[in-house]
Protein backbone atom coordinates (compact mmCIF):
# COMPACT_ATOMS: atom_id res chain seq x y z
CA UNK A 1 0.00 0.00 0.00
CA UNK A 2 2.83 2.40 0.82
CA UNK A 3 4.39 1.70 -2.59
CA UNK A 4 1.10 2.49 -4.32
CA UNK A 5 0.83 5.73 -2.37
CA UNK A 6 4.29 6.73 -3.59
CA UNK A 7 3.27 5.93 -7.18
CA UNK A 8 0.13 8.00 -6.75
CA UNK A 9 2.08 10.99 -5.42
CA UNK A 10 4.67 10.64 -8.18
CA UNK A 11 1.90 10.67 -10.80
CA UNK A 12 0.45 13.82 -9.24
CA UNK A 13 3.85 15.54 -9.27
CA UNK A 14 4.36 14.58 -12.91
CA UNK A 15 0.92 15.95 -13.76
CA UNK A 16 1.80 19.21 -12.03
CA UNK A 17 5.04 19.52 -13.95
CA UNK A 18 3.32 18.72 -17.26
CA UNK A 19 0.31 20.89 -16.56
CA UNK A 20 -0.50 24.31 -18.03
CA UNK A 21 2.40 26.74 -18.28
CA UNK A 22 2.71 28.99 -15.24
CA UNK A 23 4.71 32.04 -14.26
CA UNK A 24 8.29 31.35 -13.21
CA UNK A 25 8.94 30.60 -9.55
CA UNK A 26 11.43 33.11 -8.15
CA UNK A 27 13.86 31.89 -5.49
CA UNK A 28 16.28 33.92 -3.37
CA UNK A 29 19.26 32.04 -1.90
CA UNK A 30 21.86 32.85 0.77
CA UNK A 31 24.51 30.48 2.15
CA UNK A 32 27.29 32.03 4.21
CA UNK A 33 29.86 29.27 3.51
CA UNK A 34 30.38 25.64 2.50
CA UNK A 35 33.43 23.56 3.39
CA UNK A 36 32.46 20.85 0.92
CA UNK A 37 30.14 20.86 -2.09
CA UNK A 38 27.00 22.95 -1.66
CA UNK A 39 24.27 20.50 -2.68
CA UNK A 40 21.53 23.12 -2.34
CA UNK A 41 23.42 25.26 -4.83
CA UNK A 42 23.58 22.28 -7.19
CA UNK A 43 19.87 21.63 -6.72
CA UNK A 44 19.01 25.22 -7.54
CA UNK A 45 21.22 25.09 -10.62
CA UNK A 46 19.42 21.98 -11.89
CA UNK A 47 15.80 23.05 -11.49
CA UNK A 48 15.45 23.98 -15.14
CA UNK A 49 12.67 25.93 -16.84
CA UNK A 50 10.04 27.47 -14.63
CA UNK A 51 12.48 28.59 -11.94
CA UNK A 52 14.50 31.78 -11.59
CA UNK A 53 17.20 31.73 -8.90
CA UNK A 54 18.98 34.75 -7.43
CA UNK A 55 21.97 34.07 -5.16
CA UNK A 56 23.13 36.80 -2.78
CA UNK A 57 26.27 36.95 -0.65
CA UNK A 58 25.18 39.25 2.16
CA UNK A 59 22.42 39.08 4.75
CA UNK A 60 21.52 42.71 4.25
CA UNK A 61 21.07 42.19 0.51
CA UNK A 62 18.90 39.16 1.25
CA UNK A 63 16.78 41.23 3.66
CA UNK A 64 16.24 43.98 1.10
CA UNK A 65 15.38 41.62 -1.73
CA UNK A 66 13.08 39.26 0.17
CA UNK A 67 11.11 42.28 1.42
CA UNK A 68 10.59 43.47 -2.17
CA UNK A 69 7.78 41.00 -2.80
CA UNK A 70 9.53 39.68 -5.91
CA UNK A 71 10.14 36.15 -4.61
CA UNK A 72 8.11 33.00 -3.97
CA UNK A 73 10.71 31.12 -1.89
CA UNK A 74 13.54 32.29 0.34
CA UNK A 75 16.37 29.91 1.29
CA UNK A 76 18.72 30.92 4.11
CA UNK A 77 21.57 28.65 5.24
CA UNK A 78 23.58 29.60 8.36
CA UNK A 79 26.66 27.36 8.24
CA UNK A 80 29.67 29.42 9.30
CA UNK A 81 28.96 32.40 11.59
CA UNK A 82 26.42 32.62 14.41
CA UNK A 83 22.89 33.27 13.20
CA UNK A 84 22.80 36.46 15.29
CA UNK A 85 25.25 37.86 12.72
CA UNK A 86 22.44 37.67 10.17
CA UNK A 87 19.57 39.03 12.24
CA UNK A 88 18.41 41.33 9.42
CA UNK A 89 18.16 38.59 6.79
CA UNK A 90 16.60 35.96 9.04
CA UNK A 91 14.07 38.38 10.52
CA UNK A 92 13.11 39.56 7.02
CA UNK A 93 12.65 35.94 5.93
CA UNK A 94 10.46 35.30 8.98
CA UNK A 95 8.28 38.29 8.07
CA UNK A 96 8.08 37.03 4.48
CA UNK A 97 6.80 33.65 5.70
CA UNK A 98 4.34 35.24 8.12
CA UNK A 99 2.83 37.08 5.15
CA UNK A 100 2.35 33.86 3.17
CA UNK A 101 5.80 33.26 1.64
CA UNK A 102 7.76 30.02 1.75
CA UNK A 103 11.18 29.23 3.17
CA UNK A 104 13.93 26.66 3.67
CA UNK A 105 16.22 27.32 6.62
CA UNK A 106 19.06 25.84 8.65
CA UNK A 107 21.29 27.14 11.45
CA UNK A 108 24.28 25.30 12.86
CA UNK A 109 24.32 27.67 15.87
CA UNK A 110 20.86 26.38 16.92
CA UNK A 111 19.35 29.73 17.87
CA UNK A 112 15.74 29.06 18.86
CA UNK A 113 14.71 32.71 18.70
CA UNK A 114 15.16 32.59 14.93
CA UNK A 115 13.99 28.99 14.50
CA UNK A 116 10.68 30.01 16.06
CA UNK A 117 10.01 32.27 13.08
CA UNK A 118 9.70 29.11 11.00
CA UNK A 119 7.68 27.01 13.45
CA UNK A 120 10.73 25.04 14.61
CA UNK A 121 12.93 24.56 17.68
CA UNK A 122 16.40 23.04 17.99
CA UNK A 123 16.53 20.09 20.40
CA UNK A 124 20.24 20.21 21.30
CA UNK A 125 21.10 16.87 19.72
CA UNK A 126 24.14 17.24 17.44
CA UNK A 127 26.08 15.40 14.72
CA UNK A 128 23.76 12.49 14.00
CA UNK A 129 23.38 10.41 10.84
CA UNK A 130 21.54 9.08 8.88
CA UNK A 131 18.38 11.02 7.98
CA UNK A 132 15.32 8.79 7.60
CA UNK A 133 12.79 10.61 5.43
CA UNK A 134 9.20 9.72 6.37
CA UNK A 135 7.18 12.29 4.42
CA UNK A 136 6.20 10.91 0.98
CA UNK A 137 6.56 14.15 -1.06
CA UNK A 138 10.21 14.34 0.04
CA UNK A 139 10.97 10.68 -0.75
CA UNK A 140 10.68 10.80 -4.55
CA UNK A 141 13.64 9.21 -6.36
CA UNK A 142 15.62 9.28 -3.12
CA UNK A 143 18.00 6.76 -1.58
CA UNK A 144 16.43 6.56 1.88
CA UNK A 145 17.87 6.89 4.50
CA UNK A 146 20.20 9.70 3.49
CA UNK A 147 23.64 9.42 5.09
CA UNK A 148 25.59 12.43 6.30
CA UNK A 149 29.29 12.98 6.91
CA UNK A 150 31.29 15.83 8.40
CA UNK A 151 33.28 17.71 5.73
CA UNK A 152 35.17 19.67 8.39
CA UNK A 153 32.62 21.45 10.59
CA UNK A 154 32.40 21.31 14.36
CA UNK A 155 28.62 20.91 14.07
CA UNK A 156 27.18 19.44 10.89
CA UNK A 157 23.74 18.15 11.91
CA UNK A 158 21.24 19.37 14.50
CA UNK A 159 18.11 17.81 15.97
CA UNK A 160 14.98 19.88 15.40
CA UNK A 161 11.32 19.72 16.39
CA UNK A 162 8.21 21.22 14.84
CA UNK A 163 4.57 20.74 13.98
CA UNK A 164 5.26 18.17 11.26
CA UNK A 165 8.36 15.98 11.49
CA UNK A 166 9.22 14.93 7.93
CA UNK A 167 12.47 13.07 8.73
CA UNK A 168 14.26 11.79 11.82
CA UNK A 169 17.71 11.00 13.15
CA UNK A 170 18.47 7.69 14.97
CA UNK A 171 17.72 9.42 18.30
CA UNK A 172 14.16 10.03 16.93
CA UNK A 173 14.80 13.79 17.03
CA UNK A 174 13.63 15.54 13.90
CA UNK A 175 16.00 16.03 10.97
CA UNK A 176 13.49 17.90 8.79
CA UNK A 177 10.39 19.69 10.07
CA UNK A 178 7.59 21.65 8.46
CA UNK A 179 6.14 24.75 10.08
CA UNK A 180 3.91 27.72 9.33
CA UNK A 181 1.12 25.47 8.02
CA UNK A 182 3.54 23.73 5.66
CA UNK A 183 5.02 26.91 4.18
CA UNK A 184 8.44 26.51 5.80
CA UNK A 185 11.00 23.71 5.99
CA UNK A 186 13.77 23.67 8.60
CA UNK A 187 16.61 21.24 7.93
CA UNK A 188 18.78 19.83 10.71
CA UNK A 189 21.86 19.42 8.52
CA UNK A 190 24.19 21.55 6.42
CA UNK A 191 24.25 21.64 2.64
CA UNK A 192 27.67 20.01 2.22
CA UNK A 193 27.25 16.99 4.49
CA UNK A 194 25.86 14.28 2.19
CA UNK A 195 27.77 11.03 1.72
CA UNK A 196 25.97 10.58 -1.60
CA UNK A 197 25.88 13.96 -3.32
CA UNK A 198 23.07 13.14 -5.78
CA UNK A 199 20.84 12.08 -2.88
CA UNK A 200 21.41 15.44 -1.22
CA UNK A 201 20.62 17.28 -4.43
CA UNK A 202 17.46 15.22 -4.92
CA UNK A 203 16.29 15.83 -1.37
CA UNK A 204 16.63 19.58 -1.83
CA UNK A 205 14.87 19.44 -5.20
CA UNK A 206 12.02 17.55 -3.53
CA UNK A 207 11.79 20.21 -0.82
CA UNK A 208 11.70 23.01 -3.39
CA UNK A 209 9.06 21.24 -5.47
CA UNK A 210 6.94 20.58 -2.40
CA UNK A 211 6.97 24.25 -1.41
CA UNK A 212 6.55 25.74 -4.88
CA UNK A 213 4.24 23.40 -6.79
CA UNK A 214 0.79 23.55 -5.17
CA UNK A 215 -0.66 22.84 -8.62
CA UNK A 216 -4.20 21.40 -8.88
CA UNK A 217 -4.07 17.90 -10.37
CA UNK A 218 -6.27 17.24 -13.42
CA UNK A 219 -9.29 15.06 -12.77
CA UNK A 220 -8.06 12.23 -14.97
CA UNK A 221 -4.87 11.97 -12.94
CA UNK A 222 -6.83 11.88 -9.70
CA UNK A 223 -8.89 9.06 -11.16
CA UNK A 224 -5.75 7.16 -12.12
CA UNK A 225 -4.32 7.64 -8.65
CA UNK A 226 -7.59 6.60 -7.04
CA UNK A 227 -7.60 3.51 -9.21
CA UNK A 228 -4.11 2.58 -8.08
CA UNK A 229 -5.10 3.03 -4.46
CA UNK A 230 -8.23 1.04 -5.07
CA UNK A 231 -6.22 -1.84 -6.45
CA UNK A 232 -4.13 -1.74 -3.32
CA UNK A 233 -7.23 -1.94 -1.16
CA UNK A 234 -8.73 -4.80 -3.20
CA UNK A 235 -5.62 -6.97 -3.18
CA UNK A 236 -6.01 -8.18 0.42
CA UNK A 237 -9.68 -9.02 -0.27
CA UNK A 238 -8.71 -11.18 -3.22
CA UNK A 239 -6.17 -13.02 -1.10
CA UNK A 240 -8.82 -13.68 1.52
CA UNK A 241 -11.24 -15.01 -1.07
CA UNK A 242 -8.64 -17.42 -2.41
CA UNK A 243 -8.32 -18.92 1.03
Amino acid sequence: MRTLMKIFLAVMMLAALLGPAQAATDILYFNDYSVGTDRMGEALGGLGAGYSVTTVTSSSDFATQIASGAYDLGIFMVQDYQSSTYADGITALGAFVAEGGRSIYTDWSINNTYAGLFGAAWTGSLNESPVQVAFPPLEFWLQNPVYLTNPGWGTYSMGVSGATVAATFPSTDGAIVLGNSGRSITNGFLTDTFVDGPSGVQLYINEIHYLTNPVPVPGAIWLLGSGLLGLGALRPLRLIRKR
